[in-house]
């Protein structure tokens, strides 16, 4: 459990070492592969939680122009933002589809996340998107954090159930 804690902090620390060399252009639409390589949580077993290792997954996260039928109902607050309107970092955002790989695209899962920029040679470059309202947090070519926590503290959940508790991490790549 420690080592999984530990982890967790280290995913959890932004380093300048993997920046997405890739994504330059405020608003160009990309797609990213993310592979999760290692899966832990708690599953509620008979009135208690119990820690357990979750299966792996693939996942395709595409960034989505806003104007798009595929962008659903996701409409971001910032547009045609300039890449020099921050010095040397700053944040916009962008609509994203967070999926499963080989399941189906549905518009209407698309959600607006914020995206960190910083300063790279004579632009910028996305240092990570924040989809914390899906449980992500990832690097388009980088890490990646997924988690899938809930508020149930009812010690009595009806039928004895609760949904899992879960946090994987892996990596991303941009698909050319």
């Amino acid at each position: 459990m420690r080592r999984a804690v530990v982890l967790i902090i280290l995913f959890s620390i932004p380093n300048g070492g993997t920046q997405a060399q890739n994504i330059e252009e405020l608003n160009k639409p990309f797609s990213t592969l993310c592979v999760g390589e290692k899966s832990t949580g708690f599953n509620w077993e008979q009135g208690e939680w119990v820690a357990v290792r979750f299966k792996l997954s693939k996942y395709i996260i595409s960034k989505i122009q806003p104007d798009s039928p595929k962008a659903g109902s996701c409409k971001t607050t910032l547009k045609n933002v300039k890449s020099g309107s921050f010095q040397i970092w700053g944040w916009t955002e962008g609509c994203y589809n967070i999926r499963r790989m080989g399941t189906e695209f549905y518009p209407h899962l698309t959600q607006v996340c914020p995206e960190n920029w910083e300063k790279s040679g004579s632009g910028h470059s996305i240092t990570y998107i924040d989809c914390r309202k899906k449980g992500w947090v990832f690097r388009p070519n980088g890490n990646f954090i997924h988690s899938s926590i809930h508020v149930n503290l009812d010690p009595s959940p009806e039928k004895n159930y609760k949904d899992s508790l879960s946090i994987s991490v892996g990596k991303c790549s941009v698909i050319p």
